[in-house]
């Protein structure tokens, strides 16, 4: 160890830390990834039942949509912008993967600049952890319509049967 830890205990906390962090961020993003594709599924299986409520399950799905992508820019950071060539700052997982990516080759303790990024990361994932509960329950309760309205099967979803 060429910069040995003052406290490894600390150093581990914060390891274990950046690490559940990690964990709960990269699993929320691909839920949000396979959230996005039954949205797609679902407004194909609208257009195909052409039931009553089409345009209100439209529209639900198109707001659920819309809201994703936001949540799709505070986890990635946005995309549109830096393909324009314009500074973005780093999404969620931006933060916490340049965080995790520090401490795999230090054994000195975590500096302030990692100790203020983890809180930013933190800070920020909290409320679109709960954006993203508030989204699925309402994807959920369009495909609780879809499926009283006969529509084709769409991932996620398992059809009833009162055989």
């Amino acid at each position: 160890a060429s910069l040995p830890a003052n406290d490894r205990a600390a150093l581990l906390a914060f390891n274990k830390k950046v690490a559940e962090l990690q964990r709960a961020v990269t699993g929320t993003s691909a839920f949000t990834g396979e959230m996005n594709n039954r949205i797609r599924y679902a407004k194909e299986a609208i257009v195909r039942t052409g039931t009553a409520n089409t345009a209100e399950l439209s529209k639900k799905l198109y707001d659920i949509e819309r809201r994703m992508l936001t949540v799709g820019i505070a986890m990635n950071g946005d995309a549109t912008r830096s393909r324009r060539e314009f500074e973005a700052l780093p999404g969620i997982n931006g933060l916490i993967n340049g965080i995790a990516y520090s401490l795999w080759n230090t054994t000195a303790g975590p500096n302030g600049n990692l100790e203020q990024a983890y809180q930013q990361a933190a800070t920020k994932f909290g409320p679109v952890h709960a954006a993203v509960k508030a989204l699925a329950a309402e994807l959920e309760l369009v495909e609780q319509q879809l499926e009283k309205a006969g529509a084709p099967y769409t991932p996620g979803r398992l059809p009833d049967w009162k055989g």
